[in-house]
């Protein structure tokens, strides 16, 4: 692949790629991510396709798609497009509002966070190692006395 082809890849898309990104629609789905990640880590990238560095975070991320996929659930939301879900995003995680952003919700809770260039697969993924792996269904850890 040229230089120009990479390049144009990267702004929109080509390649061989694995679906990487489920995309909210509405508060219930945001809520449903947290919901969600009590069972499995959330990743929750925010998107705007306005900023080039935005671009490039995204295209890390999506470099490394399966690996973040075996992992955690990925959602993508464009800003400036969704601009309310990114504010209910914000007001859920605590976490005031940065584009690009990703957020690694687990157990309801924002485990991990980073704005602009520390948007790196690379990132995700050792925080994701750092949490250990999501409960499996139907594991029942208590003990009985």
């Amino acid at each position: 692949m040229g230089l120009f082809s990479r390049i144009k890849s990267a702004f929109v898309g080509g390649g061989e790629k694995t679906p990487l990104w489920q995309v909210p629609t509405s508060d219930g789905d945001i809520d449903r991510i947290f919901d969600a990640s009590l069972e499995r880590p959330q990743l929750i990238y925010k998107h705007s396709s306005a900023c080039t560095l935005s671009w490039a975070s995204r295209s890390n991320l999506e470099a490394e798609s399966r690996a973040i996929r075996d992992e955690a659930d990925a959602h993508y939301i464009d800003v400036l497009r969704d601009r309310a879900l990114s504010d209910r995003v914000a007001e859920m995680a605590e976490v005031p509002h940065q584009s690009p952003q990703g957020l690694l919700v687990y157990g309801g809770e924002v485990v991990w966070e980073a704005s602009h260039l520390s948007v790196r697969a690379e990132a995700v993924l050792d925080a994701l190692r750092r949490i250990g792996p999501a409960p499996r269904v139907g594991d029942d850890h208590s003990s009985s006395a």
